[in-house]
């Protein structure tokens, strides 16, 4: 429009130079961000331990990830799934299971039992002569190191309380990392709803109506320029939101262990 208009003597040579130099810092950042395409594939490739040129297919666009889980709900799913906390339940389990051994040891042990005797027959005149003999047996086994299984039993209580411990720790710093994820869900819904919804209409708007008065030369061409500016800033940021939302719904997902391949 600017080119049409300097063509027809409408506009002066500034405005033409003002939407080159625009254009020119636009490929710039275009470039740059191409670049920048390039490095976060060759690290990507290098966490697979794959080689720096390997492709890497990529949408053309992005659609949001929408939690379908309240943040109660996702707080009791990470503290029953998360694999860290799954461990350690295992190892305080085994913990328990020291313990009561460690008590089992130190308590006497009573047996009970029958022997059964094979007799022959004797020149003897007894009753019962050449009878096989049962006989009842019990007996009681007491531990003669009590202070060993007692230092056994507390040593597994100190185990247990290490690891319920390291266990409440790891849990308060998952619940904690849970809601940074869901207050940067929640921030990145509400910029890309704003964004999309408001900011991004109504700039368009503006443009459209700044465009038509400029081709009568109403409006201020540095005016339109600023806002077509701003328009690609609040395109840019919605990709941002964007991002920002399903990176957070990825942190979550890692946290309860979603793609977890271990059984």
């Amino acid at each position: 429009l600017a080119t049409q208009k300097y063509e027809t003597n409408q506009v002066g040579q500034a405005d033409v130079l003002r939407v080159q130099i625009e254009k020119e810092d636009l490929k710039s950042r275009l470039e740059l961000q191409k670049d920048n395409k390039e490095v976060a594939i060759q690290e990507f490739n290098e966490l697979l331990n794959r080689s720096a040129h390997t492709e890497v297919h990529t949408p053309d666009s992005l659609d949001s990830t929408i939690l379908q889980k309240s943040s109660e709900e996702l707080q009791q799913i990470v503290v029953q799934k998360n694999p860290t906390l799954e461990k350690m339940h295992f190892e305080a389990a085994s913990a328990r299971s020291s313990i009561r051994a460690a008590q089992k040891e130190g308590m006497p042990k009573f047996g009970v039992g029958v022997d059964y005797m094979i007799t022959g027959e004797r020149d003897m005149s007894l009753t019962g002569n050449g009878k096989d003999a049962l006989l009842a047996r019990i007996g009681i086994q007491i531990p003669l190191y009590r202070k060993k299984y007692r230092a056994k039993e507390k040593q597994a209580h100190i185990q247990l309380r290490t690891v319920q411990d390291r266990q409440q720790a790891v849990e308060n710093r998952l619940l904690t990392q849970l809601n940074k994820a869901l207050r940067d869900y929640r921030d990145g819904q509400r910029r890309l709803n704003l964004y999309k919804d408001i900011q991004i209409q109504r700039t368009q708007q503006t443009i459209d109506i700044l465009t038509e008065q400029y081709g009568t030369a109403a409006t201020d061409f540095e005016e339109l320029l600023r806002l077509q500016r701003k328009l690609l800033d609040y395109e840019l940021a919605q990709q941002q939101a964007l991002v920002d939302l399903n990176t957070a719904v990825a942190r979550i997902e890692y946290l309860y262990g979603k793609h977890n391949t271990n059984p």
